[in-house]
């Protein structure tokens, strides 16, 4: 699935407007160039039904980077409006359901960024 989200990240056209490929996996690069994405995956819930279905509930963390708040509330307001509620496609992957869960502000002094953070279920058939 991580690869699937990075995809749709990196390739969305709403998202790849505010930060055109600067999408990365769990930490930001050495010199980051802002805006810019990170996601890691927090958890996984996993769901069995009778017959042996199961469906997987991962909990990811999308992190929302720029040099400003409402730079960093900007894409994170970008990212929420276009995977909050998606089915379907999910880059190479496909979906049941995403649903953004929680969202928080931070400021990070030694670097002198902002970061809003997305946390999102997103459902998966196994």
């Amino acid at each position: 699935m991580e690869k699937g989200l990075f995809e749709y990240l990196r390739d969305n056209v709403t998202i790849k407007a505010i930060i055109s490929q600067r999408v990365t996996q769990d930490l930001l690069p050495q010199k980051p160039t802002y805006p810019a994405l990170t996601f890691y995956r927090i958890s996984t819930e996993r769901n069995r039904a009778m017959g042996g279905s199961s469906v997987q509930k991962p909990r990811f963390q999308i992190d929302c980077w720029d040099t400003s708040r409402n730079g960093a509330m900007a894409l994170a307001d970008a990212v929420r409006g276009q995977l909050d509620w998606e089915s379907g496609a999910l880059g190479t992957s496909t979906i049941l359901h995403a649903e953004c869960i929680d969202e928080r502000n931070d400021y990070d002094a030694d670097a002198k960024v902002f970061r809003t953070s997305l946390d999102f279920y997103i459902w998966q058939a196994e």
